[in-house]
């Protein structure tokens, strides 16, 4: 197919403003040597130019792609910071618990003795009074007796 000159030198021009194109297979056509030239350095520079493209987008595909990773991994310690609180406040929770029972088992524990103390001296107390009743009382029926003979013995009279 000719193209020609007149449509090699258009091809030439419109090609400048073009960043996309990167692979143009043409003859010689009959298209100017200067031309083809032109239309292959642009092809060139728009080869050139789509590989800093391809490169900046696979670094910035790479970057997100460490970002994402990163903030991953921070969720994923965050969590298991997270985790690790729930799990000391449950510790602390549940010692305090135990404390708290533990307090009250040795309150229960000294009012138990308590009353065992205070059960143990009211029987002493009893133990104590019954005998001086019965030591002291003896006497003091004793007293009576004779206090009542005297009294019967003087009303005899």
């Amino acid at each position: 197919c000719d193209i020609g000159q007149r449509c090699g030198a258009e091809l030439s021009r419109c090609l400048q403003t073009n960043t996309n194109l990167i692979n143009l297979q043409l003859g010689y056509c009959g298209i100017f040597d200067h031309h083809l030239q032109a239309i292959e350095s642009k092809l060139q520079d728009n080869q050139a130019l789509y590989q800093t493209k391809l490169e900046q987008s696979q670094a910035y595909q790479l970057k997100q792609q460490q970002l994402r990773a990163q903030e991953l991994a921070q969720q994923q310690q965050q969590a298991k910071e997270e985790q690790l609180q729930h799990w000391m406040d449950q510790q602390r929770d549940l010692r305090a618990a135990q404390r708290i029972a533990a307090a009250d088992a040795e309150r229960e524990k000294i009012k138990i003795q308590q009353e065992i103390h205070a059960a143990e001296a009211a029987a002493r107390l009893r133990e104590k009074r019954k005998k001086e009743r019965e030591s002291g009382g003896g006497a003091n029926n004793k007293k009576k007796g004779k206090g009542a003979t005297k009294k019967s013995s003087t009303s005899e009279k």
